[in-house]
């Protein structure tokens, strides 16, 4: 919502379009569009992790935890030859413990919204149907399909079992494995 005041100060203002209407979609990222404008994602602005991603001329790219696929598209407008999207179904598959599940004020991740916007996003794009796949699969059941390049930010945190995940991420991966990560130190579990 914006501030109740709002339409008595738009004078003072130089009001701009902001691209798509992002309320129609599910954003977890803020992100630039191709037609200008920005995402607004509760998950705030990706732009830092996007630039752990280089130039992937011909190689492949997974990203796990891809939520609506900025990483995947990204890799794409670097030139990556294939770019795959892995998420879980978050009702069914979150793996950690409830009291560290998506707060209630957050959107919903469900497969729904998140295929809507992934579709969204390829029309933005304007990416080759046959240059990305996106699939519902854990990170614990990865399969035999190796990548050049694997990018996982912001899943190991969530995981009852993080070391087999490594485990199943170092077997997916050709050449070059990104992590990104948080800790949090439990007093009650030193003691």
């Amino acid at each position: 919502n914006y501030p109740h005041r709002f339409f008595y100060i738009k004078d003072k203002f130089n009001i701009k379009n902001i691209g798509t209407n992002h309320r129609n979609y599910n954003f977890n990222g803020t992100f630039k569009l191709p037609s200008g404008g920005r995402t607004i994602g509760d998950g705030g602005d990706v732009t830092n992790r996007l630039n752990f991603i280089p130039n992937l001329s011909g190689k492949t790219f997974l990203d796990i935890g891809s939520e609506e696929g900025y990483a995947v598209f990204n890799a794409i407008g670097k030139e990556a030859k294939f770019a795959k999207g892995l998420n879980i179904v978050e009702a069914k598959e979150y793996d950690f413990f409830p009291e560290h599940s998506r707060p209630s004020k957050m959107n919903p991740r469900n497969r729904d919204e998140i295929d809507k916007t992934q579709n969204f996003l390829s029309s933005e794009y304007r990416v080759e149907p046959s240059k990305i796949k996106f699939e519902y699969k854990n990170v614990y059941n990865l399969g035999d399909e190796q990548f050049d390049f694997v990018f996982c930010f912001g899943v190991l945190y969530h995981l009852k079992n993080p070391y087999l995940a490594l485990e199943n991420l170092f077997k997916v991966t050709k050449e070059t494995l990104i992590i990104e990560t948080q800790g949090i130190k439990n007093e009650k579990c030193l003691n």
